[in-house]
């Protein structure tokens, strides 16, 4: 659930950029429309599970440990993917770009050096 949540945003980002908007903008833009279907999500599997988690029956008390584990997962996987991944794209829609200076730079530092050893 997670993961798709994840995609969701960042399929709204990347629309958005490709019609023009500035990166943070369609971060900004992104993040409150994608937000109430997130967390609608998240909601409703979370009032499924708090009963089997803190109020099991008998026959399905043997799922309240894993029904408590998944809530934590799924809460904390909801925050991380609201503000973490907004975030993480931000910092590393530039790495490309980075690297290919970096590598452009060393091959263009390289090729000076073997010009100057050749004269």
């Amino acid at each position: 659930m997670a993961v798709s949540n994840a995609i969701l945003l960042l399929d709204l980002i990347l629309r958005k950029r490709k019609e023009g908007m500035k990166r943070r903008d369609a971060i900004l833009y992104a993040g409150p429309i994608r937000l109430q279907p997130i967390l609608m999500t998240t909601i409703v599997s979370l009032i499924v599970l708090v009963p089997v988690a803190f109020f099991p029956k008998t026959g399905i008390d043997a799922y309240s440990p894993l029904a408590t584990v998944i809530i934590g997962g799924l809460s904390i996987s909801t925050v991380l993917t609201l503000f973490v991944v907004p975030v993480l794209h931000d910092l590393f829609d530039d790495l490309p770009e980075w690297w290919n200076r970096s590598l452009l730079r060393r091959s263009g530092a390289g090729a000076a050096k073997i010009e100057a050893i050749d004269a």
